[in-house]
């Protein structure tokens, strides 16, 4: 039974190193995103105080607001998707604490009947 424990406590740990890799991937996520939107509003921005660009400076400023926008669109749908995982594995790091918890019960009270046919069995013998 202690081989079962250990092992169990092997995969709770694992789990929860794989929520943390989860969550950690999610945030990256959201740095990106922020960093992207940072980066298209500084841009538009300048736009804004110097109507004076025409033409290919302006046709290239816009080419880049249109690649930010696409890379923020990514970037959101990949963070969508990381939140799924997210879910899935504290889900799982959580199934997988109540399943520890069920077999060290069982564990215990393994060993308390175990405990207790000895004394049951001292007390048959003391008796004869």
């Amino acid at each position: 039974m202690n081989e079962k424990l250990q092992r169990a406590k092997r995969v709770v740990s694992l789990c929860k190193q794989l929520h943390n890799l989860t969550k950690w991937k999610l945030s990256s996520y959201v740095i990106q995103e922020a960093a992207c939107k940072r980066q298209q509003q500084e841009l538009l921005n300048f736009l804004e105080k110097d109507v004076a660009f025409t033409g290919r400076f302006a046709v290239i400023a816009m080419h880049r607001l249109q690649n930010i926008a696409e890379t923020v669109a990514h970037i959101a749908e990949e963070k969508e998707a990381q939140k799924a995982k997210v879910l899935h594995s504290g889900r799982m790091a959580h199934l997988s604490e109540k399943i520890l918890q069920k077999l060290e019960m069982r564990n215990h009270f393994e060993v308390e009947r175990k405990d207790l046919s000895g004394i049951i069995d001292v007390s048959l013998i003391s008796r004869e």
